[in-house]
């Protein structure tokens, strides 16, 4: 391929060759004008890396501070589910202490209901038994008085 600059004056230009997309592997045929200008690209190259390194540095730091921030985000989501397994954990803990202590109140109400009730019975037998005492007592007097009598009529 011809170029439409001659060499003498192509030092005055800045060349730099048109790359095709290379489609399904096909290899071109211009690999000796490459070469040629593979020369020029890497002094090209040589002159974009002096110009580049506040460039580069800069994307470095921006890599390790992405980085950085990745890893951050990293330790926090850890810690997040860490943290909601322990939660998970004291709910549990919570519910079984909660369900024991549902347990013994309503066991230890039982109880004093029990003895409330048992008291109130025993207190109520006791008046019955005194009337009944009472009513035993007073028949007695009366069958002796009966007894009396029916000696005294005979």
């Amino acid at each position: 391929m011809k170029n439409i600059i001659d060499t003498k004056s192509a030092k005055n230009h800045l060349i730099e060759p048109y790359h095709f997309k290379v489609l399904g592997g096909i290899k071109t045929t211009y690999q000796e004008e490459e070469q040629d200008l593979s020369e020029v690209v890497v002094q090209k190259e040589l002159l974009k890396d002096e110009q580049s390194e506040p460039v580069v540095q800069v994307y470095e730091q921006q890599n390790k501070f992405i980085e950085e921030l990745l890893k951050k985000s990293d330790e926090l989501s850890t810690n997040i589910v860490k943290l909601q397994m322990q939660i998970e954990k004291q709910e549990e803990d919570f519910n079984a202490r909660l369900k024991n202590e549902l347990e013994r109140e309503s066991q230890s109400a039982y109880e004093k209901g029990y003895q409330k009730a048992k008291n109130e019975l025993e207190v109520e037998i006791d008046k019955v038994k005194e009337k009944f005492l009472n009513s035993i007592n007073i028949l007695k007097k009366k069958i002796k008085k009966g007894n009396e009598f029916l000696k005294h009529i005979e």
